[in-house]
Order: C-alpha cells, then structure tokens, then sequence
C-alpha cells in the first residue's frame, strides 16, 4: 500500500492519482496527519481513479486520520474485508462517484472512532456503497455533513447511519437493505 505520516507544515497537497492497488497489507492507502503546534489544519490529500482490492481480513481502503482540511475522495473503486473508506478529523471532505464494497465493516465511516478531532461538513454524494456485514454509511459526530445522491446497499444493519451527527442533510440516497 501507500503510506503518508506527517507532522507540522512539512508537507501539503498529497496527490495519489490513476493507480490500482492490491494491498497484502491492512491498508492500501493510509495518511496520518497530525496538527501543527497553533492547532492549524494541515492541508489536503487528493486520491482519485485509484483502485484498491485487497482480500486480507480487517484490510482498509483508505484511512485518513489526522486534522486537516478539504482532502478528496474522487472516482475510486475499492473492495475490501475492513473499512473502505474511513476518515477521521477532516473538514470538507469530499467522497464523490466512488465504487465502495465493504464485506465485514462499514463501507464508509466518517467521523471519530479513535481522533479527538470533528470532521465539519463531509459531503458523501454520488457512490455506490456496499456492507456485507455493517452499515454501509456510518457519520459519527460530524458537523453538518450531507449524505446525498448515493446508491446504498446493505446486508447489515443499516443503510446510512448518523450517530450524534450535528445539522445532518441526507437526500436523495437509493438506499436497499
């Protein structure tokens, strides 16, 4: 996979761009982005038309974890056994015309599991997303995030999940269960 660890103001605007990933590992792309010493947001990360498959047990499409701002999920195909996608702590993120299957987790998980960090206005539009086994959208106390235009499907407990999410907009999802 691809692994991207930074700190302070060292490094900004990551681009993974037109690439395919088989991942041997739990991830395939992962970035762990830590805020500078003022609290200032680290800037964005843009992954697009990258596909990644793995067939490892509790593998990870792509994890972004860290306080930052306006990273990018654009046009990627990712099936996996873990997460698909999971962010934590970024505001204005943007999850749009992906491909997400998920066999034993959420496809998709927005919010704070492990960060202390809010993610502010996610928009999650025009994916396909699939769970086997969880919910295929789970926001998890984020501030305004918009859940629009998307075609769910699930095996598992719901098709979009807010939990403790503030000034949600869902709209327009197909959603199948």
């Amino acid at each position: 996979g691809i692994s991207a660890k930074y700190e302070e103001e060292k490094f900004h605007n990551i681009i993974i761009a037109n690439g395919s990933i088989t991942a041997t590992k739990l991830k395939g792309i992962h970035s762990d982005k830590k805020a500078n010493a003022t609290g200032r947001k680290l800037g964005p990360m843009m992954i697009s038309n990258v596909r990644i498959y793995s067939t490892v047990a509790n593998s990870q499409g792509i994890h972004l974890n860290g306080y930052t701002t306006d990273d990018s999920i654009v046009g990627c195909s990712i099936n996996v056994h873990g997460y698909g996608v999971l962010v934590e702590g970024s505001d204005n993120l943007t999850l749009m015309g992906n491909k997400i299957f998920s066999s034993n987790a959420e496809a998709v998980y927005v919010g704070k599991i492990n960060s202390t960090f809010d993610s502010t206005n996610p928009r999650i539009s025009n994916n396909t997303v699939s769970s086997g086994t969880s919910s295929a959208i789970w926001v998890s106390q984020a501030i305004s995030p918009t859940v629009e235009s998307n075609h769910v499907t699930t095996a598992g407990t719901y098709g979009i999940w807010m939990l403790e999410a503030r000034y949600p907009r869902i709209e327009g999802n197909r959603v199948e269960s």
